[in-house]
Protein backbone atom coordinates (compact mmCIF):
# COMPACT_ATOMS: atom_id res chain seq x y z
CA UNK A 1 0.00 0.00 0.00
CA UNK A 2 2.88 2.37 0.79
CA UNK A 3 4.54 1.59 -2.56
CA UNK A 4 1.28 2.26 -4.39
CA UNK A 5 0.78 5.52 -2.49
CA UNK A 6 4.27 6.72 -3.44
CA UNK A 7 3.47 6.19 -7.14
CA UNK A 8 0.05 7.91 -7.01
CA UNK A 9 -0.83 11.46 -7.97
CA UNK A 10 -0.56 13.40 -4.68
CA UNK A 11 -2.90 16.21 -3.60
CA UNK A 12 -0.35 18.93 -4.41
CA UNK A 13 0.06 17.71 -7.97
CA UNK A 14 -3.72 17.21 -8.29
CA UNK A 15 -4.22 20.88 -7.33
CA UNK A 16 -1.59 21.97 -9.90
CA UNK A 17 -3.34 19.88 -12.55
CA UNK A 18 -6.72 21.43 -11.70
CA UNK A 19 -5.25 24.94 -11.70
CA UNK A 20 -3.60 24.21 -15.06
CA UNK A 21 -6.69 22.98 -16.85
CA UNK A 22 -8.87 25.72 -15.38
CA UNK A 23 -6.37 28.29 -16.72
CA UNK A 24 -6.49 26.61 -20.14
CA UNK A 25 -10.29 26.74 -20.06
CA UNK A 26 -10.22 30.45 -19.20
CA UNK A 27 -7.67 31.18 -21.95
CA UNK A 28 -9.64 29.34 -24.63
CA UNK A 29 -12.95 30.87 -23.49
CA UNK A 30 -11.51 34.39 -23.81
CA UNK A 31 -10.79 33.88 -27.52
CA UNK A 32 -12.22 36.59 -29.78
CA UNK A 33 -11.97 34.27 -32.77
CA UNK A 34 -13.32 30.74 -33.21
CA UNK A 35 -14.04 29.98 -29.55
CA UNK A 36 -15.53 33.41 -28.77
CA UNK A 37 -19.15 32.28 -29.05
CA UNK A 38 -18.66 28.58 -28.30
CA UNK A 39 -19.41 26.87 -25.00
CA UNK A 40 -16.60 24.61 -23.80
CA UNK A 41 -16.11 22.38 -20.78
CA UNK A 42 -12.75 21.01 -19.67
CA UNK A 43 -12.60 17.92 -17.50
CA UNK A 44 -10.12 15.16 -16.61
CA UNK A 45 -10.36 11.85 -18.40
CA UNK A 46 -8.83 8.41 -18.12
CA UNK A 47 -6.91 7.50 -14.99
CA UNK A 48 -7.16 11.05 -13.63
CA UNK A 49 -10.96 10.96 -13.69
CA UNK A 50 -11.20 7.59 -11.92
CA UNK A 51 -8.46 8.16 -9.35
CA UNK A 52 -6.02 5.53 -10.61
CA UNK A 53 -3.23 7.78 -11.90
CA UNK A 54 0.26 6.50 -11.19
CA UNK A 55 3.66 7.71 -12.27
CA UNK A 56 4.85 5.71 -15.29
CA UNK A 57 7.61 3.28 -14.34
CA UNK A 58 11.05 4.88 -14.56
CA UNK A 59 9.65 8.37 -15.23
CA UNK A 60 9.60 11.50 -13.10
CA UNK A 61 6.56 13.07 -14.78
CA UNK A 62 2.96 11.96 -14.64
CA UNK A 63 0.98 11.51 -17.87
CA UNK A 64 -2.34 13.31 -17.34
CA UNK A 65 -5.26 13.78 -19.73
CA UNK A 66 -8.04 16.34 -20.00
CA UNK A 67 -10.79 16.82 -22.57
CA UNK A 68 -11.76 20.15 -24.06
CA UNK A 69 -15.41 19.33 -24.70
CA UNK A 70 -16.42 21.77 -27.44
CA UNK A 71 -20.20 22.21 -27.62
CA UNK A 72 -20.30 22.07 -31.43
CA UNK A 73 -21.48 19.15 -33.57
CA UNK A 74 -18.58 17.25 -35.11
CA UNK A 75 -20.64 16.66 -38.28
CA UNK A 76 -20.38 20.38 -39.05
CA UNK A 77 -16.55 20.51 -38.96
CA UNK A 78 -13.57 18.72 -40.37
CA UNK A 79 -11.43 17.20 -37.61
CA UNK A 80 -8.35 19.23 -38.60
CA UNK A 81 -10.29 22.52 -38.25
CA UNK A 82 -11.14 21.82 -34.60
CA UNK A 83 -7.66 20.52 -33.80
CA UNK A 84 -5.94 23.48 -35.49
CA UNK A 85 -8.16 25.99 -33.69
CA UNK A 86 -7.16 24.49 -30.33
CA UNK A 87 -3.48 24.60 -31.34
CA UNK A 88 -3.85 28.17 -32.61
CA UNK A 89 -5.47 29.39 -29.42
CA UNK A 90 -2.97 27.69 -27.12
CA UNK A 91 -0.03 29.02 -29.15
CA UNK A 92 -1.37 32.58 -28.91
CA UNK A 93 -0.27 32.38 -25.29
CA UNK A 94 3.54 32.66 -25.03
CA UNK A 95 3.71 30.31 -22.05
CA UNK A 96 1.56 27.59 -23.65
CA UNK A 97 3.45 28.02 -26.92
CA UNK A 98 6.75 27.37 -25.11
CA UNK A 99 5.49 24.12 -23.55
CA UNK A 100 3.14 22.79 -26.27
CA UNK A 101 3.74 19.85 -28.53
CA UNK A 102 0.95 18.96 -31.00
CA UNK A 103 0.39 15.20 -31.24
CA UNK A 104 -1.98 13.14 -33.40
CA UNK A 105 -5.03 13.43 -31.10
CA UNK A 106 -4.02 16.00 -28.50
CA UNK A 107 -1.82 18.95 -27.69
CA UNK A 108 0.70 17.96 -25.04
CA UNK A 109 1.68 20.65 -22.55
CA UNK A 110 4.98 19.74 -20.90
CA UNK A 111 5.21 20.95 -17.32
CA UNK A 112 8.81 19.74 -17.01
CA UNK A 113 9.71 17.63 -13.99
CA UNK A 114 6.09 17.56 -12.81
CA UNK A 115 3.64 16.23 -15.42
CA UNK A 116 2.67 16.51 -19.03
CA UNK A 117 -0.92 17.31 -19.79
CA UNK A 118 -2.49 15.84 -22.92
CA UNK A 119 -5.26 18.24 -23.93
CA UNK A 120 -7.72 16.31 -26.11
CA UNK A 121 -10.30 18.32 -28.09
CA UNK A 122 -13.69 16.72 -28.60
CA UNK A 123 -16.95 17.80 -30.23
CA UNK A 124 -20.50 16.67 -29.59
CA UNK A 125 -21.84 13.84 -31.73
CA UNK A 126 -25.51 14.58 -31.06
CA UNK A 127 -27.16 17.37 -29.08
CA UNK A 128 -29.10 15.11 -26.73
CA UNK A 129 -26.08 13.10 -25.46
CA UNK A 130 -23.55 15.22 -23.59
CA UNK A 131 -21.24 12.25 -22.92
CA UNK A 132 -20.55 11.05 -26.45
CA UNK A 133 -17.81 12.99 -28.29
CA UNK A 134 -15.77 12.80 -31.46
CA UNK A 135 -12.02 13.37 -31.18
CA UNK A 136 -10.00 14.59 -34.18
CA UNK A 137 -7.28 12.21 -35.38
CA UNK A 138 -4.71 14.33 -37.21
CA UNK A 139 -2.80 11.38 -38.62
CA UNK A 140 -5.79 9.97 -40.51
CA UNK A 141 -7.91 13.17 -40.71
CA UNK A 142 -10.93 11.42 -39.25
CA UNK A 143 -13.15 11.67 -36.19
CA UNK A 144 -12.79 8.98 -33.53
CA UNK A 145 -15.75 8.29 -31.25
CA UNK A 146 -15.18 8.38 -27.50
CA UNK A 147 -17.16 8.56 -24.28
CA UNK A 148 -14.83 9.62 -21.45
CA UNK A 149 -17.62 10.63 -19.03
CA UNK A 150 -19.50 7.40 -19.71
CA UNK A 151 -16.36 5.31 -19.25
CA UNK A 152 -15.66 7.08 -15.97
CA UNK A 153 -19.19 6.39 -14.71
CA UNK A 154 -19.03 2.74 -15.80
CA UNK A 155 -15.68 2.19 -14.04
CA UNK A 156 -16.70 3.96 -10.83
CA UNK A 157 -20.00 2.04 -10.66
CA UNK A 158 -18.11 -1.26 -10.81
CA UNK A 159 -15.37 -0.09 -8.42
CA UNK A 160 -17.93 1.13 -5.89
CA UNK A 161 -19.78 -2.19 -5.97
CA UNK A 162 -16.73 -4.13 -4.74
CA UNK A 163 -17.22 -5.27 -1.13
CA UNK A 164 -13.60 -6.26 -0.36
CA UNK A 165 -10.50 -4.99 -2.12
CA UNK A 166 -7.86 -7.37 -3.41
CA UNK A 167 -5.55 -6.44 -0.50
CA UNK A 168 -8.33 -7.03 2.02
CA UNK A 169 -9.03 -10.51 0.59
Amino acid sequence: AKMAEAAELDQTRWKRLKTSYEAISKWISEDFGFFGQVEIEIYPQGSVSIGTTTRPYGKTEFDLDVVIHIKLLSSEYDPDVIFNEVVRRLEENEYYKSISEPKSRCVRLNYKGDFHLDVVPGCMVVVYNDELIDIPDQKNLIWLRSCPKGNQGWFLDIANSVQLTFLEK
